[in-house]
């Protein structure tokens, strides 16, 4: 089936934390229902959520700004909406998420090579030259949802 990564970085004030993480083979296997091959849109707002979810009180009431490398997945959660039933389970959580933190967001294009995320993203969590941070403070475990993503129930496995 092939590894799924992704990752996502908190920069707020000095607190620099991380995660990357293979993404879970049935969370890939239900993007991949019906016999789709690509999952980039997923595993691109998938981060975005499983962000929400890890630092869900230090974002509460705050201004956010995500800097998305996927058009696709920027697209959707700008508008809270995707034709692609697999990027909507996704999105349905996020919206969720942002009710519960009334957090003010913002997401923007960045290319990959600007991505502070992209390292993490890949599991090379030392390959922050030209970010202007060396490393992480943390490299932390990331909220993963449940496997299903189906259900507007918030539960997390470790």
């Amino acid at each position: 089936m092939g590894c799924v990564t992704c990752g996502a970085v908190l920069i707020d004030g000095d607190v620099r934390e991380g995660f990357g993480l293979d993404v879970p083979k049935d969370v890939v296997k239900l993007w991949k229902a019906g016999g789709k091959e690509q999952v980039i849109g997923q595993a691109e707002a998938y981060p975005i959520l499983l962000a929400k979810w890890t630092w869900e009180k230090r974002l509460r009431q705050r201004r956010c700004i995500y800097f998305v490398d996927n058009n696709s997945a920027r697209y959707a959660v700008v508008a809270m909406s995707s034709p692609v039933a697999e990027t909507m389970r996704i999105i349905e959580h996020i919206a969720i998420a942002d009710l519960e933190s009334r957090a003010i967001n913002w997401y923007t294009r960045v290319p990959s090579f600007s991505n502070i995320a992209d390292a993490p993203s890949r599991m090379a969590f030392a390959e922050f030259a030209g970010f202007g941070i060396t490393k992480l403070d943390a490299v932390i475990r990331p909220m993963v949802p449940d496997v299903i993503l189906n259900s507007s129930v918030k539960t997390y496995a470790y």
